[in-house]
């Protein structure tokens, strides 16, 4: 259980309270990005510093965390991050700890990739995971998200090891998110670790299995009124059926999805709902509109620092780029998506850079420049080859070698 506070409530504390549960119910019933429920968290905040236990304190820099993270405020959202972390160290709550970890590990999942960021979200969603008892922090969602820790941590621990190179395990960890969810008999989690399947067989480039994520996760937000995930199934929806068949009904799909999503002024993940719109116009043969998608998607990170798929924007580019005839800037941009993928050490965005390069390369001649990038990469992996990135790194090897 979280500690309760100390002693009999000030007026101050009753205030405190107020503007927390306040905060909480608005961010839960209407959107982490509301300017009410900032408004009330901060004012807690303002009170505290006169009278507040650590616990209360804890929970008001985690609510602001998480606004200023959905604002797309990545600085405002890792000070306050880092206060719940001298928090919890300081208190030596494991609860606490177990919460600074989750403000954590959703703050490495879009941000700070160059710093390390993605290699930090891996560990800190690792020790969520080891941290984590069900008997002791199902209640969690209550106050810390609206959604289970447990749940969460091993979202975390997937997209982290996808992108690492390890896609087997990843699948592997969000199979334990979904299988938790429904153990807990929890909602939200559920949808939440439902959306996550469907966007980790969307990065596996598996469209028959993203539809049957989507499907589980369509029933319970409409059972539950679920806008944001809602957003997300569409847009998901719209991608995997563009992928099976092309057509502008699947086009429609995504983009009334990504419109929904920037409606409800997520300014978070809009670069990855963009990519998936700029791969379904490709797939219906509108390669020009989707570099423009991609252009205004790469304008968008650069302003916000939401870095955790420009490799993945440039490489998009760069085939782009080759589409319309320009080998100079699809060059350019590929040898960008490989040095910044190495930069964040996103080990399967640089599998998919460097095949395109590779292809690239070959075509143009140079087979034995093409095998000295591609070869050491592709036996660096020790996992995932049926996945679809790796069978293409391994025919084009064997393409390369006249095999």
């Amino acid at each position: 259980m979280l500690h309760t506070l100390p002693q009999e409530p000030t007026r101050d504390r009753q205030e405190i309270s107020l503007l927390l549960d306040l905060g909480w119910t608005l961010a839960f019933t209407k959107s982490w990005t509301d300017l009410e429920a900032q408004q009330a968290y901060e004012r807690a905040l303002d009170l505290s510093r006169s009278a507040d236990s650590d616990v209360r304190l804890f929970e008001m820099f985690w609510g602001l965390h998480q606004i200023y993270l959905f604002q797309g405020k990545a600085e405002k959202a890792k000070t306050a991050a880092d206060r719940c972390w001298l928090l919890a160290q300081q208190s030596g709550d494991p609860e606490l700890l177990l919460q600074a970890h989750h403000a954590y590990w959703s703050i490495y999942h879009w941000f700070y990739g160059s710093a390390g960021g993605l290699q930090k979200q891996y560990d800190h969603a690792q020790q969520g995971v080891a941290l984590y008892d069900p008997a002791w922090h199902r209640s969690h969602y209550l106050r810390f998200g609206g959604h289970d820790p447990g749940v969460c941590a091993y979202c975390g621990l997937s997209a982290s090891q996808w992108l690492l190179g390890y896609p087997n395990q990843a699948l592997a960890s969000q199979h334990a998110s979904v299988a938790l969810a429904r153990q807990l008999g929890h909602v939200e989690s559920t949808a939440m670790s439902l959306d996550q399947l469907a966007r980790l067989h969307c990065y596996r480039r598996e469209p028959k299995q993203v539809l049957e994520a989507v499907e589980q996760a369509e029933e319970l937000a409409r059972e539950k009124d679920l806008p944001l995930d809602s957003a997300q199934m569409l847009a998901f929806r719209g991608w995997a059926e563009g992928q099976i068949e092309p057509s502008a009904v699947a086009v429609a799909k995504v983009r009334q999805g990504v419109a929904m999503w920037q409606s409800m002024q997520q300014m978070v993940e809009q670069p990855f709902f963009l990519i998936m719109l700029a791969e379904t116009e490709e797939r219906s043969g509108r390669t020009d509109l989707a570099r423009q998608v991609i252009a205004e998607a790469l304008e968008l990170v650069l302003a916000s620092g939401e870095e955790r798929f420009l490799a993945e924007l440039y490489r998009l580019q760069g085939r782009y780029w080759l589409a319309g005839g320009d080998r100079a800037r699809a060059h350019a941009s590929l040898h960008e998506a490989i040095v910044i993928a190495q930069n964040q050490q996103a080990k399967t965005l640089e599998l998919r850079a460097a095949v395109e390069l590779s292809q690239l390369l070959a075509a143009e001649g140079r087979q034995g420049e093409a095998q000295e990038l591609l070869a050491p990469l592709y036996g660096w992996f020790t996992e995932g080859f049926e996945t679809v990135d790796l069978r293409a790194a391994r025919e084009l090897l064997r393409t390369l070698a006249g095999r």
